[in-house]
């Protein structure tokens, strides 16, 4: 997501909102808080912005038969409730992968609830998952700790690859190679896996 002159962004996870604005394309924290603890952004020219964290959201892809993208998302929408185990869920789903014989969608969930009450002081008017806001010009692996978890991101450019999270305590390297394993089956081979905030952890000689 491209960010304009006047945007903010709200970061959603588990522990409430993060809220900032951005001057000269840097970010400045606004608010931070839970929903109910914040009081409502004012702000009615800014684009506003919500980012759904890796916590908060579940990640699934789907093949469907091959049609128009906007047909897609319609078939999306009439099954979305029995693809994941939430309670009204709301979406965001993009095409993956399209070929002759199918198209794989890429399709996120969340609580439609708690963004209703994040809505009230924050009137978001994108909603983006935290999984498309990493950008790399070669096929790359993010790795970082937050809230007691380790996400992997991978992506290339403005393509998700894929994404995994597990608790700390379970993270070791051979995670990171199963991730790297599991990408491969789809044809995604890594060029650069960069590692943040786990100090003394280091990846062993590949060869």
């Amino acid at each position: 997501f491209k960010k304009k002159q006047k945007t903010m962004t709200a970061y959603w996870h588990r522990d409430g909102l993060e809220i900032y604005n951005f001057a000269e394309e840097k970010p400045i924290r606004y608010a931070a808080g839970t929903p109910a603890e914040l009081q409502p952004v004012r702000n009615i020219l800014a684009t506003k912005v919500l980012i759904v964290g890796r916590d908060q959201a579940m990640h699934l892809r789907k093949r469907y038969p091959p049609a128009a993208e906007d047909k897609l998302k319609k078939a999306v929408a009439m099954e979305i409730e029995e693809i994941f185990p939430i309670v009204r869920p709301t979406f965001y789903c993009r095409v993956f992968k399209a070929i002759s014989s199918y198209v794989e969608m890429d399709i996120w969930a969340w609580e439609s609830e708690p963004c209703d009450k994040i809505r009230e002081v924050f009137p978001f008017t994108h909603v983006v998952p935290e999984d498309l806001m990493f950008l790399s010009e070669q096929p790359e692996v993010r790795v970082f700790p937050q809230r007691g978890f380790v996400h992997m991101v991978a992506h290339v450019r403005e393509v998700f690859l894929g994404g995994l999270s597990l608790p700390l305590a379970k993270f070791d390297e051979g995670q990171i190679r199963r991730f790297l394993f599991g990408l491969s089956q789809i044809g995604a081979e890594m060029e650069k896996i960069t590692i943040y905030g786990l100090r003394g952890f280091q990846m062993k000689d590949r060869k």
